[in-house]
């Protein structure tokens, strides 16, 4: 999600950071929703570790708008940017620990079951209609 909004970004040598960047605020925004959607009916810490940094991205973005021309461009760019890694390298971790997993178990339980937990039996959405 978050590379295909990057994409439709442009190239990044175009973004300044000397104001609020907006495509990139949307994508940030975007990623931070669908990760904190999925964080909420996991049953796995790495979604909401992931939500955790991309809100900083967020908040970066969200400061420059209620503050226009308080801030230093590479404080903004670097502040917009910095979620990207850690991201990345709990991403890495959950892949990892979900190997492992399967390779211990020979399975690994889908998150269905906490799916039902959130919206209980009678209230989960049917996905047939």
């Amino acid at each position: 999600m978050a590379v295909v909004g990057s994409l439709l970004v442009g190239p990044i040598h175009l973004v300044h950071f000397h104001s609020l960047e907006v495509d990139l605020f949307m994508v940030d925004t975007a990623f931070f929703l669908g990760v904190a959607l999925l964080a909420l009916v996991a049953n796995r810490w790495w979604p909401m570790a992931m939500a955790a940094f991309e809100g900083f991205a967020v908040l970066a973005h969200v400061g420059v708008s209620l503050s226009p021309g308080s801030f230093v461009p590479k404080v903004y760019a670097v502040a917009s940017a910095f979620s990207a890694y850690p991201t990345l390298l709990i991403l890495t971790i959950g892949t990892y620990r979900h190997r492992r997993r399967l390779a211990r178990l020979g399975t690994d339980l889908s998150w269905s079951i906490s799916w039902l937990r959130f919206w209980g039996p009678q209230q989960a959405p049917n996905p047939m209609h």
